[in-house]
């Protein structure tokens, strides 16, 4: 066994370390992977959910990166459009597409200004989902924010033109690891499957069913909202969505939002062709949850997500990572693929400690996981040193742009999204 392989079918991509977001070519020759998370909070702070992340092309057999670009991913590489992405012209919330191999379809943003909340590619349709703040309604809490969101289909190979949906929905806050938070686009179809969260007193969970080519409304599901614990206190609900690959189950987490995604303590299975629940599916440990990063999708009905056994103190926040799991849509079970256990790994346990995945994704000709290690310190000191630079900044000052995983490779000036910035204090200035 390599010293990436962690088990007989879970490796590690080291270039794609930080990654909150991981896509494959139908080969599996070829990631993207895009960085966000807890640098893009350290260099922009409350502006975070307006900043790009960064975009690295790697090539899966050497596990080297060999394009890097600030903006937001859309398509696989090879997929719709050859591997589109998202990202910023001449100046901050100017956007444009983009291709890793070429020419990428045309399309206009909407008038405004608008941040990015998701973006995905499927059955031909390139998706855009913008934000911009509400007006918040009467006597709605300071965290139940209402924000307008514009979405837009654009055909892949530019034949029809852009359809745009502009909905108003009290939705999650949206950035950094949580940058799709809420949103997810069926595989098979093109269907855009995106969460509204109801009242902090609401029963339930509403997610809507939109056309990928017309954004008609195919259905809107009320689905019951399972204990959310924490958050559900704090105000800081969170949700995240995945579509199986074979395009019938949508997977729904509810829960606090964490620097490693969504912690739920239960997972919903619905239908993807009405929104009826179909299951329920429990965190696989006592205490424990799961944390939502980028769900991954394997063939079939079958979904891969990480679990992770959080503590917390009055000073203290432990996230400790307890493994993969994956799990069968249509029959509602859980198999254990990858147990990080002192008890499953005997002596690799000590040299394997404090990795915390930030993302996977499914390699389809190997059959085997991907998993993004959250910094380079980690795998440094699991002793991979080949092409994984280290910093040379003291602690605390190695934080944001200056982290080794993205240091000297954004392509956005340094001063953008900054308070005092025109477009962005306009931007802000519309939740007011």
């Amino acid at each position: 066994m390599s010293d990436k392989a962690l088990a007989s079918h879970v490796s590690l991509l080291v270039a794609g370390t930080a990654a909150h977001r991981i896509l494959l070519s139908s080969d599996g020759e070829t990631a993207t992977a895009q960085l966000s998370g807890r640098w893009l909070a350290e260099e922009y702070g409350a502006m975070s959910h307006t900043a790009p992340p960064l975009l690295k092309l790697i090539d899966v057999s050497s596990d080297r990166a060999t394009k890097i670009v600030s903006g937001w991913l859309l398509s696989a590489p090879g997929g719709e459009g050859g591997g589109v992405y998202l990202t910023e012209e001449s100046e901050e919330l100017r956007y444009q597409l983009r291709s890793f191999a070429g020419v990428a379809p045309t399309w206009n943003p909407p008038e405004g200004l608008w941040a990015v909340k998701a973006t995905s590619a499927a059955a031909g349709r390139l998706i855009i989902a913008l934000w911009r703040p509400a007006p918040r309604l009467p006597g709605a809490a300071a965290t139940e924010t209402l924000q307008q969101v514009a979405i837009t289909t654009v055909d892949a190979t530019s034949a029809t033109p852009p359809v745009t949906r502009i909905l108003t929905l009290q939705t999650p806050r949206y950035g950094g690891s949580l940058l799709q938070a809420g949103f997810a686009q069926n595989p098979i179809d093109g269907t855009v499957y995106i969460a509204d969260l109801a009242s902090a007193g609401g029963k339930t969970l509403t997610i809507h069913a939109l056309d990928g080519r017309s954004l008609d409304s195919k259905w809107q599901a009320n689905v019951p909202r399972p204990v959310a614990g924490r958050a559900e206190a704090s105000g800081d609900l969170q949700v995240s969505l995945a579509v199986s690959s074979d395009g019938q189950f949508l997977l729904t987490g509810l829960g606090a939002g964490t620097a490693h995604g969504i912690a739920a303590e239960v997972l919903q299975i619905l239908s993807t062709r009405s929104g009826a629940l179909q299951a329920a599916v429990p965190a696989p440990d006592v205490a424990g949850l799961w944390t939502i990063t980028d769900a991954g999708a394997a063939s079939g009905s079958a979904l891969g997500v990480l679990s992770f056994l959080e503590s917390r103190g009055a000073e203290s926040h432990d996230v400790q990572f307890r493994g993969l799991a994956t799990i069968d849509a249509a029959q509602g079970t859980l198999r254990r693929d990858f147990e990080f256990l002192r008890e499953s790994l005997g002596a690799r346990y000590e040299r394997m400690r404090g990795l915390v995945p930030t993302a996977l994704a499914w390699h389809p000709t190997q059959k085997r996981w991907l998993l993004a290690p959250e910094n380079f310190a980690w795998v440094r000191a699991y002793g991979i040193t080949d092409g994984v630079p280290a910093t040379d900044l003291p602690a605390g000052q190695d934080s944001g742009r200056f982290r080794p995983e993205v240091s000297s490779q954004l392509t956005i000036p340094p001063t953008w999204h900054r308070p005092g910035r025109p477009r962005i204090d306009a931007w802000v200035a519309l939740g007011h």
